[in-house]
């Protein structure tokens, strides 16, 4: 909702710097009253609102989440899960969203059959969807997605807990 607020706010002020320009140019004939009237339209608050939010979005830590899951299938690595995560959003999102979901493989437990993956908050969706394209990618492994949490901490607690 913010970021539509703020492109409306942005083309207000276009619309209203173009108005600004094309009337100005009729009243005024000397190049200072235009650059004067210029920097006037320039300094408008909506314009200051708008740059302040777009900075504080790129300065924003993108947060990570924590998914538990089941392992069913032939027990296997970190390395292999690890494996078929990757492939699983290749396959469907292509190589670049590898890098933009980040997704780890941080613990398994070969006891309850329970691994922690970590991935990018904001891409939980995405992530889901190719977990359940991986399952007909691997012939040996399926990733059931059991979990999610915002902490390490409770996600070891519920990757031991059988």
């Amino acid at each position: 909702m913010s970021d539509s607020l703020s492109l409306m706010a942005l083309a207000i002020s276009v619309i209203a710097l173009g108005l600004s320009i094309y009337l100005y140019s009729k009243c005024f004939t000397t190049t200072k009253e235009k650059v004067d009237v210029l920097t006037e339209a320039l300094n408008s608050k909506v314009v200051k609102a708008y740059v302040k939010a777009s900075e504080a979005k790129e300065r924003r830590k993108l947060s990570k989440r924590y998914m538990i899951l089941k392992v069913l299938g032939k027990s296997s690595s970190m390395k292999e899960i690890q494996e078929v995560v990757e492939e699983g959003i290749s396959k469907l999102f292509g190589n670049s969203a590898i890098s933009l979901i980040q997704p780890r493989i941080l613990y398994y437990n070969a006891n309850t059959g329970k691994a922690i993956l970590r991935f990018r908050a904001s891409y939980k969706w995405r992530l889901i969807a190719s977990l359940g394209l991986s399952e007909g990618l691997s012939n040996t492994l399926i990733l059931v997605p059991a979990r999610t949490t915002g902490t390490l901490k409770k996600a070891r607690k519920y990757a031991d807990t059988p």
